[in-house]
């Protein structure tokens, strides 16, 4: 009877990796993107102040008993 070696797959290694670098402060890209996003945020904010809020708080002249919840015509 032969003996016959039985083979054991390869170890496995994992692959080295180059050492990771920090990332460095980038001090204009953020004054940019925190213009950007103050500028996002009063687009976001005039568009409910003009959409949303005067339906849900409705002058004080519409809510008056007898008035009209209609618009007036142009004279």
């Amino acid at each position: 009877m032969k003996k016959t070696a039985t083979r054991q797959p390869p170890a496995k290694t994992e692959p080295q990796l180059p050492p990771a670098t920090p990332l460095s402060p980038r001090p204009k890209l953020f004054i940019a993107l925190l213009v950007l996003f103050a500028i996002w945020l009063g687009i976001l904010l005039t568009l409910y102040f003009k959409t949303v809020y005067p339906l849900r708080y409705p002058s004080t002249a519409a809510t008056r008993p007898g008035a009209s919840a209609l618009p007036s015509a142009p004279r």
